[in-house]
């Protein structure tokens, strides 16, 4: 599917029950909520190719995502950025 590139999604997990939201706290991008009690990445990616037809998705992440990604099996590329302190 076309015009899929450089599309922005935010990807979370339920908010709390008692976690008010008001119209001025939503994001200005889509939302995809995923998982019951934290985000399911796996159910997240799946949504997200039916969803867009996105095949490729570049996540820029600290170390903890990461790992959870690696572990999941759901990285089959890494990209490493080093910058000199």
């Amino acid at each position: 599917m076309g015009g899929t590139q450089g599309l922005r999604l935010l990807v979370r997990g339920p908010a709390p029950s008692s976690s008010s939201r008001s119209p001025a706290d939503e994001p200005s991008i889509p939302e995809l909520v995923v998982g019951s009690d934290r985000v399911d990445l796996r159910q997240a990616l799946t949504q997200l190719a039916s969803r867009t037809g996105a095949r490729v998705v570049r996540v820029d992440s600290g170390g903890q995502l990461t790992r959870v990604l690696l572990d999941l099996h759901l990285v089959n590329e890494v990209s490493l950025l080093v910058h000199p302190l």
